[in-house]
Formats: structure tokens, C-alpha cells, sequence
């Protein structure tokens, strides 16, 4: 039921059967309204790694959220130095950083980095045929070999 890291287990194991005492449990072990230290939560920003784009992007959200929770101020990707944190948290951060940073400097260009089109820019930014995204892409596909019918 519980991830193989987790600590949940031995949470819920420790309460013989109750089930009221393991909720209760579980909860002083992760929700912010009975951590101790609530900030210690939210220290770290979620990173790409294997996901998607656009799951990436819903889980920094989430992160953002619940740091506005815990700090007492909203920020949200539409602010320039949580982008930032959002594109070096990325696969190909070095790419997409320096094709998108004087976009997001011209006024005229910066909605392209804002609400919806964000994932639409970046998407375009990771399809360029200099991408490296693009050549992993590629390097990946197995070549297939033509055989013709006998």
C-alpha cells in the first residue's frame, strides 16, 4: 500500500489495528498543520527528471502552492525568479535558458512565458532542430529495416 522508501509502514504498523490512531499518524507525519517545522517541508524544488513537461510543470505548481501556504506570500511561474527555478529544475536547462532569456527581457515577448502559452513556448523551444531534446528524440527511435513481400 505504501512506496517501499516510506516510513508510513512502520507508522500505521505501530498502531496494532487502530485505524483512527494511523490516520491521525499519518497525518503528524506529513500534513503542514501538524509538522513541527512546517518551512523543512518545503525546502527543495521538484525536479524534471523523467516527467513530462507538462507533469513537471503541474508538480512545481503544487510546490509553489504549498510554499505560499507555509511562507505566507503567493508566487506563482508568472513571477520571473520562480521561472527561473522552474527552467534550472528542467532536463535541458542550459538550452532552454539561454534560447528563452532575452524573450523574457522584451515586453512585447514576455506573455509567450506567462499562463498557458508557457508550456507552448517551452515545448517549441525543446522541438527546435538545435534542441537536444530533439537529437535524444531521434538517437532513440529504432531504425526500422525495410523488407519487401515475397
Amino acid at each position: 500500500m505504501f512506496p517501499s522508501r516510506s516510513t508510513l509502514h512502520e507508522v500505521v504498523a505501530n498502531c496494532y489495528g487502530n485505524g483512527l490512531k494511523a490516520l491521525k499518524g499519518i497525518l503528524q507525519c506529513s500534513h503542514l498543520a501538524f509538522v513541527d517545522e512546517p518551512t523543512t517541508v518545503v525546502t527543495n524544488y521538484p525536479k524534471q527528471k523523467e516527467l513530462s513537461l507538462l507533469e513537471h510543470k503541474m508538480e512545481f505548481e503544487d510546490c509553489l502552492q504549498m510554499r505560499s501556504i507555509v511562507m505566507g506570500f503567493s508566487k506563482e511561474l508568472d513571477d520571473p525568479g520562480e521561472l527561473d527555478v522552474f527552467i534550472m529544475n528542467m532536463q535541458h536547462r542550459d538550452h532552454v535558458q539561454c534560447i528563452t532569456q532575452d524573450e523574457r527581457h522584451q515586453l512585447v515577448l514576455q506573455c509567450k512565458h506567462r499562463g498557458d502559452h508557457l508550456l507552448e513556448t517551452l515545448n517549441s523551444v525543446l522541438m527546435n532542430s538545435d534542441s537536444p531534446a530533439r537529437n535524444e528524440t531521434r538517437a532513440s527511435r529504432p531504425v526500422r529495416a525495410l523488407t519487401t513481400p515475397t
